[in-house]
C-alpha cells in the first residue's frame, strides 16, 4: 500500500480515504480499500461523497465495519443490491478536509505532507514529498527530476515540519 498525490481528480477541499474495491454479500455491502486501514474514522456513520470515473460526486452516508481478516466492509445509503454495488466499483471515497478532527501538536495528516518542499538544515533543496510509505516506520519519499530521497519519519531523522511554511527539514 502506498499513499501518493496521484489524486488530480479530487477537489482541493476534499480528501480521498480510499475506494470501493469489491462486493460483499447480496444486500449491496461493499469491500473498501482504505489508504489508512488502521483508522476507525469511517467506522462511525459519516456523510461522504463517492467520486465516479466521470468526475461526478454522489452524496451518501457510509458506515464501515471490520470483515474477516483485514477486510473492511461498508454499507452505503443508496446502494442496496449487488448490482448497485458492482456499478460503484472503483468509486473514490472522499470527505471535506475541513471536517477532519484536529490533530495534536506534532501530528499531521498525510495530505498535509504530500507536496511539501524538503530542504536540508543548511538550505539545500532536496525536492518535494510525493509518497508516504507506511510501515513500522513510515517513510516519506522526496523527489526531484534528478533524485529520490527516502526519509524515515522518526524524531532523529526529521528535524522540523512546518505546515505554515510548507517545508520539511530532515537530519543531514
Amino acid at each position: 500500500m502506498q499513499l501518493s498525490r496521484n489524486f488530480s481528480d479530487i477537489p482541493k477541499d476534499q480528501i480521498c480515504f480510499g475506494y470501493i474495491s469489491g462486493i460483499f454479500g447480496v444486500r449491496g455491502e461493499v469491500r473498501l480499500f482504505l489508504y489508512n486501514p488502521d483508522s476507525r474514522f469511517l467506522f462511525t456513520e459519516r456523510a461522504i461523497s463517492l467520486l465516479d470515473s466521470n468526475g461526478e460526486l454522489h452524496k451518501h452516508r457510509l458506515r464501515a465495519r471490520a470483515g474477516a481478516g483485514k477486510k473492511i466492509i461498508a454499507t452505503i445509503t443508496g446502494i442496496s443490491s449487488r448490482e448497485q454495488a458492482r456499478e460503484a466499483l472503483g468509486y473514490k471515497i472522499i470527505f471535506p478536509k475541513k471536517h477532519l478532527p484536529p490533530l495534536p501538536k506534532g501530528e499531521w495528516y498525510h495530505h498535509q505532507l504530500l507536496g511539501m518542499k524538503v530542504h536540508t538544515d543548511s538550505g539545500e533543496y532536496l525536492g518535494e514529498i510525493v509518497e508516504i510509505l507506511p510501515g513500522e516506520i513510515e517513510v516519506w519519499v522526496c523527489e526531484t527530476e534528478d533524485q529520490t530521497v527516502y526519509i524515515p519519519y522518526t524524531d532523529e531523522d526529521v528535524l522540523t515540519v512546518s505546515l505554515d511554511n510548507g517545508v520539511v527539514v530532515p537530519d543531514e
